[in-house]
C-alpha cells in the first residue's frame, strides 16, 4: 500500500496542504485523552524506539511506529488510511516536527494531536499490552506468523508458518490464521514487534517471538 501511494502521489503529485503550511498538530491535554480516543477514525503512532516497553504498555490501538530508518513512514504507509486522524505518541516534543514531515511526504497530512508517552501511559483505563516470549522459546504447535519477505521464506521457515510480508498485511487480512494465538516472528524481531501491534490493534491475539531467526530451535525449521 506504501508504494502504491507512492507511485501515484509521484506521477499525480501530492495534494495541497491547506494554507501551504504543514499541518500544526495540538498538544493533547490528558483530561482530553479519552474522548479523544473514543470518536472514530482516529488513529495512534507510537514513536518510542523500545519495543518492549511498547509490548507491555501502550495506548489501546497503537501501532509501534519508531521514527529511525524511515520506521515510520512505513508503518502508517501500510497500516493508516489517508483519511486517519493521527495522534502521535511521542517521547519528546522535539519528535513532533520531524515525524509531521514524514507522514506529509507520504500523504498523511490529518496529524491532528500528539501527547508525551509518561502522560498518556498514566491512564491505565486506556492502556493495553501483549505477550512477549523469546525466540528460542517458541513452542512446537504453534500458530505461527512469519512476517518476513518472501525470499526469506523461501530460504528457510518455521514448519507449517503462514508468510505475510508485514507491509502486506493489511491488503492480506483474511490470510491471517484465526482460531488460536498468534506467534509473530520476523528476522531480528523488529518487523514482528510492528506487526503485533497492528495485529493486536484489530483484536487479534498474538504472541511476540522476539530474537532472531537463528534463535528459533532447528527442530522446528524445515
Amino acid at each position: 500500500r506504501y508504494f502504491a501511494r507512492m507511485k501515484r502521489d509521484n506521477k499525480l503529485g501530492p495534494a495541497l496542504l491547506a494554507g501551504g503550511k504543514l499541518p500544526q498538530p495540538r498538544h493533547l491535554a490528558l483530561a482530553a485523552l479519552g474522548e479523544w480516543m473514543e470518536q472514530p477514525g482516529g488513529a495512534i503512532l507510537d514513536l518510542r524506539a523500545d519495543r518492549v516497553a511498547f509490548a507491555a504498555n501502550h495506548l489501546k490501538g497503537s501501532l509501534f511506529a519508531p521514527p529511525a530508518g524511515g520506521r515510520l513512514s512505513v508503518v502508517a504507509g501500510s497500516y493508516l488510511e489517508e483519511t486517519s486522524r493521527i495522534l502521535l505518541v511521542v517521547e519528546d516534543s522535539s519528535q513532533v516536527d520531524d515525524a509531521v514531515r514524514q507522514l506529509v511526504r507520504i500523504g498523511l497530512d490529518r496529524v491532528d494531536a500528539w501527547i508525551l508517552a509518561p502522560e498518556a501511559l498514566s491512564q491505565t483505563d486506556w492502556t493495553a499490552s501483549y505477550s512477549r516470549i523469546a525466540a528460542s522459546a517458541l513452542p512446537a504447535g504453534a500458530t505461527v506468523l512469519d512476517v518476513r519477505g518472501a525470499d526469506e521464506f523461501a530460504a528457510s521457515h518455521v514448519r507449517g508458518a503462514k508468510n505475510i510480508a508485514h507491509t502486506r498485511l493489511a491488503a492480506r487480512l483474511d490470510e491471517v490464521p484465526a482460531g488460536a494465538p498468534l506467534h509473530v516472528h520476523c528476522a531480528s524481531g523488529l518487523r514482528a514487534a510492528m506487526a503485533c501491534a497492528y495485529l493486536a490493534s484489530l483484536g487479534r491475539e498474538v504472541i511476540h517471538v522476539d530474537g532472531t531467526y537463528g534463535e528459533i530451535p532447528q527442530a522446528l525449521k524445515l
